[in-house]
């Protein structure tokens, strides 16, 4: 039987984070509990070899713990009011930066992340 959709498209054992060329573009909803998580994965060069390279470009919706967008590794990030706005924001948008080859040599897209 034929797959649906966009995996349809795609090569059988096709990857998308294996796509060493592409920076997956993040805006996160909120700073609630996971907020911290989020950025400690995406800004610990470990990860590069695990999951595919990251940009954080937007937050949306702070609520009530706006403190946590002091974390240095959210400077310049923009802070949307709406989840809409986000999404409007970041179309015009660019975010790009680089970390040094892995450990296995691969040179790849990562979001510079400030250390606290």
């Amino acid at each position: 039987m034929a797959e649906k959709g966009a995996e349809a498209h795609l090569p059988e054992g096709y990857c998308l984070w294996e796509m060493e060329e592409t920076e997956f573009r993040v805006g996160l909803l909120g700073t609630g509990p996971g907020f911290l998580s989020i950025l400690d994965i995406m800004c610990n060069p470990a990860m590069a070899e695990f999951l595919p390279p990251m940009a954080l470009v937007a937050v949306a919706e702070p609520g009530s713990e706006v403190k946590k967008l002091l974390d240095p590794r959210v400077s310049g990030v923009p802070v949307y009011p709406s989840y809409a706005e986000m999404l409007a924001g970041i179309r015009t948008s660019t975010c790009s930066s680089s970390f040094p080859a892995s450990a296995s040599g691969s040179s790849r897209s990562w979001p510079s992340c400030p250390t606290m």
